[in-house]
Parts: C-alpha cells; structure tokens; sequence
C-alpha cells in the first residue's frame, strides 16, 4: 500500500467520520506515480494549461456483459485514452464492503492501475463498508473536502472537491452523484451545490452522474450559477448497452475555464459510458 494514498483515505475517515475489452470514442457536441500530495512537483507545474477530464459511474466496476466486477476493465478505460485524463470523477464506488470484496478498497485500487492520486468521498455507509465517490488526479491533491447533501428520505448522497494547481493556477475539481428516485430530493441537492460552489476559494468543475436530463428542474437550477458543458446535442450516457438518456455531465464555472471538446466512449466496461471534456483555464 502506497503511504500516500493510504494517508489519503484514512484522512477522509476521520476527518469525515470474459468479452473483448476494446472501446471507441463517440464524438459529439453537445502519471507519475503518486508521492506527497501536499507538494506541487516541478513536472506537474510545468504541465500544459489545457487539461483533460473524466465522468465514469463506474457500477462498482461491474459490467453488463459479464456481471462481474473487472476493475482492470475500468482502468484501462482510462488508461487507453489519448491523451490520458488528468482528472477523473468516479461515482459508485465501493470501499471495503462485503459485496464487492471487504479488503477491497476500489478507489485505491483504480488509483495504483492508473498511477494517479485519489481521494474518495463516502455517500454513506453500506454492507460493512463504504459507498460513495472518488476523484482520480495527475496532480497532487493540495486539498479535499466532503460535503453532504439532503437526503430527503432517501439514499445519502455528498459531494466532493479537491484543490489542484496546473501553472501556477489553483482550482477545484468536484464530483457528485444526485439522487435516483426523486426529482424534488435532486433539486435539493442541486440547491445545496449551488450554495456551496459559490463560497469556493477558487473555480470549479463539477463532474457526476446528475440522474437528470438537460431539460430537467435539477439541471436548471444548477445552471443558475454555473454552465453546462454541453451546448444542445447532449452525449447519451445511459445505459451503456443502449444509451438513450444524457445524465451524466459537467458542469462549469466561466471565469475559470474554457470547454473545448465534450463526448462519451464506447465501452461495456460499465453501465454507463464515461464522458469526456477537455479545458484550458483562463
């Protein structure tokens, strides 16, 4: 075990309490290994400032065509990209429950097959463990927060953001997963998001699996105060084998960042396809 990413995850506890792998990209508008995390590297610094992110809801790695759960299957899905991701938002990840193996903790895991730092971000406890979110970095992690969102009943849901540095330039990347049941728990959420994006010290991307269409409640609400990657034409996300509905996005602030590309990949690695989008900041 890695120091750094087992400091990682034990800071985020107490702090917070067989088919052809070959994928293709779906074009459409609308790393070093890990070391300190609190350090900004010389390599990592001289970075470009344009940079590459990642949406996966991962389904605890477990693919549709095999109903097993094949973690190398999602780390090459990463991995194989060109260029790489620099940022990845992970949702439906397991950490340590019987269901997907009690030792197993899946965001370290994905972390050391992708050679990036992580951070994972618990929903709530489940099954002797932990469900929640992670956030895969090229860079250090100088700083990662948890936050918790109304559960109106439902399943608990959090959002998650770390603080990174690409030239000189510090900003936030962050990851959610809303609510699957209700549209007015969502709007909550989407509410508290809202209130807590505005009091970041520096500008956000929010990546996650929204369970809402661009038209919906949800999606307006939070395009109040930031934008939505895609402009008309949203990339279909679900379900894999047969994706028909755009529920996965990114979401961004403008003072901060310029969106260039923006599509999903071709894989049955998961139940979802992963989004892509490429930034410079500003």
């Amino acid at each position: 075990m890695k120091a750094a990413n087992f400091l990682l995850y034990i800071l985020s506890v107490l702090a917070f309490t067989g088919c052809s792998k070959v994928d293709s990209e779906l074009k459409s508008e609308g790393a070093g290994v890990p070391g300190k995390a609190s350090v900004q590297t010389t390599e990592a610094a001289a970075a470009a400032t344009t940079f590459k992110t990642m949406s996966y809801n991962i389904h605890r790695g477990i693919s549709p065509v095999t109903n097993t759960i094949d973690l190398q299957w999602i780390a090459d899905v990463i991995n194989n990209r060109n260029p790489k991701p620099d940022l990845v938002a992970l949702q439906e990840v397991d950490v340590f429950t019987d269901r997907s193996g009690s030792t197993i903790n899946q965001a370290k895991v994905l972390a050391e097959k992708t050679g990036m730092y992580f951070a994972f971000f618990r929903a709530m406890y489940y099954d002797g463990g932990e469900y929640g979110d992670a956030i895969l970095s090229k860079y250090p992690i100088r700083a990662y927060y948890r936050y918790v969102l109304p559960a109106n009943g439902g399943e608990g849901r959090s959002m998650g953001m770390i603080e990174v540095m690409i030239d000189g330039k510090p900003f936030n990347f962050a990851v959610t997963h809303l609510d699957h049941v209700s549209e007015a728990t969502r709007l909550l959420q989407a509410t508290e998001i809202n209130r807590m994006v505005k009091d970041f010290r520096y500008p956000v991307i929010l990546g996650g699996d929204f369970n809402a269409t661009p038209g919906s409640s949800t999606v307006t609400k939070l395009k109040e105060y930031m934008v939505l990657g895609c402009n008309g034409g949203c990339p279909l996300t679900a379900s894999a084998a047969n994706p028909n509905v755009s529920i996965d996005h990114f979401f961004y602030e403008s003072r901060g960042f310029n969106r260039f590309d923006y599509y999903t990949i071709v894989t049955q690695a998961s139940d979802h396809l992963p989004l892509i989008a490429t930034w410079t900041l500003k």
